[in-house]
């Protein structure tokens, strides 16, 4: 019960496959995916997709309640004769010379008016239109009413566009009925060649031995058998082979004519041809899409720490720390000496080498973003990784210069704390300083005298403060200075990572988004839901 169960949903994702809304879905699919990889493939990689995108989106567009057959063969085998006698009448010419099929020839059953824009749209002049049905035929035709039959130009044909001709129309049709004879049945160019580029589309082909009068009965049955193995060791195994005789036996004749007729009432045809078509396609482009990645990266720390090393980080800290220590040096020392000192001198990397540096840790982050990627991604992600580069010199210098101006405004509490103390005892010693001035001059002119007692612990205290402060606050500079450095160390590596995601992470971001939309547009493309 449950294998028939897993049959009846087999066959029902089967004959999804061949739903005109599926086959929409997948042609919107593959266009996805030529617009999310025409930026970082070839375009002749995405010319095959493009051919079959438009081409089946315009038979989509036309009746499918015509069903296009093609009758192709090499000089010599009897396609047009079988053509004709399929017909009924005569319509294509049969002889001898090479090559006998110059062009392309139709036969319509059901309305002329109905099946023109598809002939249109194949490319068959009006002029080798043939209607089969008439009054007299009543329903003997209505079983293939819908059927357009044409007879190709020779495949191997010594006009060289003859064999051109061929290929557009086979492009076109919905049904292939390959024809060959006793004699060519095991042409190389048929078997190498044409058969091949038709691997995947075997539910609409259909190989006839012709001309079997020409054998014995049981040479029949051995030159069909041996055809029959030349298909399977060509990967074509599901590729019916009939033996027919256009001449005189109808009984291949009629298999195949009951073939058409199966293929004209269920309708289906071309939507197997296009799914066909878009199988191929799909399967021509497997390789370029691999394993799921993330979409998303960020800025790893293998990437700052290279770009810390171009911009010469470490020197750049040091140089804020040693401002650090002078400016703090300057706050808090004793007033009456002090100096403002200046912002530090940041020696920018010498530009060659810092280019060098730049460049290297592009690569070694492109290398790791393309990580799982298949070809040709992974120089996809390198050429977008270092699209921006030429910029990031600028980029790296301004940044840097920025984040290290904003750390050279800020004024510690502390600071403010000792350089005001650092004035009291300035004061003090003043103060004591002018105290003993002034007693002493007041005792050279024999006036009263305050004590000198408290100016000179005024000035010997200011001074003894002053000098306890430096010592004290000397230590805790270099504290502070290392703590600064390692604050813009740690806002510099965030600046960088910043810069490093505009010019560098960014772009090659687009290129893993671009892979992970074709990925998912391929799948849809190839019939997989979910």
């Amino acid at each position: 019960m449950t294998r028939a169960v897993d049959q009846v949903l087999a066959q029902l994702r089967t004959d999804a496959r061949f739903d005109a809304s599926m086959l929409a879905i997948r042609i919107n699919a593959l266009d996805r995916f030529r617009r999310a990889t025409s930026l970082h493939l070839p375009p002749d990689w995405l010319e095959p997709a493009q051919q079959v995108s438009v081409r089946a989106s315009e038979r989509l567009a036309l009746s499918r309640l015509h069903t296009v057959v093609a009758i192709a063969g090499p000089t010599g085998s009897g396609k047009s004769t079988m053509f004709n006698a399929l017909a009924g009448m005569t319509i294509s010419p049969v002889g001898v010379r090479r090559p006998t099929t110059s062009g392309v020839y139709a036969c319509v059953w059901g309305s002329p008016t109905d099946a023109a824009p598809v002939l249109d749209w194949v490319g068959v002049p009006p002029s080798k239109r043939f209607t089969r049905e008439s009054p007299l035929d009543a329903d003997d035709q209505a079983g293939l009413r819908g059927l357009v039959l044409l007879d190709l130009p020779d495949f191997d044909s010594i006009e060289r566009d003859h064999a051109a001709e061929v290929e557009r129309l086979l492009a076109r049709v919905d049904l292939v009925i390959w024809v060959v004879d006793p004699q060519k049945y095991a042409d190389q160019s048929l078997h190498e060649q044409q058969l091949p580029a038709m691997r995947t589309h075997q539910d609409v082909m259909v190989m006839a031995l012709n001309q079997t009068d020409l054998l014995a009965a049981d040479e029949t049955e051995q030159v069909l058998a041996d055809l029959r193995k030349l298909l399977v060791d060509g990967g074509l195994a599901d590729v019916p082979a009939l033996a027919t005789s256009a001449v005189t036996g109808p009984a291949g004749l009629m298999e195949l004519r009951s073939r058409l007729g199966r293929a004209v009432t269920a309708k289906r045809a071309a939507l197997r041809r296009l799914s066909a078509d878009l199988d191929e396609v799909v399967a021509g482009l497997a390789d370029l899409v691999g394993p799921e990645v993330p979409a998303e990266i960020a800025p790893d720390r293998e990437l700052i720490d290279g770009l810390a090393a171009a911009a010469g980080l470490p020197a750049i800290t040091e140089a804020v720390a040693w401002s650090y220590r002078r400016r703090a040096s300057a706050a808090t020392a004793w007033p009456v000496p002090r100096t403002q000192p200046g912002p530090p001198v940041l020696a920018p990397p010498q530009q060659a080498t810092q280019r060098a540096a730049l460049s290297l840790a592009a690569r070694a982050f492109a290398a790791r973003a393309a990580d799982q990627l298949p070809p040709p991604w992974p120089a996809a992600v390198t050429d977008a990784a270092r699209s921006r580069l030429e910029s990031l010199p600028a980029a790296l210098a301004g940044a840097v210069a920025v984040t290290v101006a904003g750390h050279q405004t800020r004024t510690p509490w502390w600071w403010r704390l000792i350089g005001g103390a650092q004035w009291l005892a300035a004061g003090a010693a003043a103060v004591g300083l002018c105290w003993l001035l002034v007693g002493w001059v007041l005792r050279v002119v024999a006036l009263p005298v305050t004590q000198p007692r408290i100016g000179l612990i005024l000035l010997v205290g200011g001074l003894g403060l002053g000098l306890l402060l430096a010592a004290v606050s000397q230590p805790l500079i270099w504290w502070a200075a290392r703590a600064a450095q390692s604050r813009v160390a740690a806002d510099l590596r965030s600046v960088l990572a910043e810069v490093a995601r505009e010019y560098l992470v960014s772009p090659a971001q687009e290129v893993r988004r671009a892979y992970t939309e074709a990925r998912s547009a391929l799948r849809t493309a190839a019939g997989e839901r979910g």
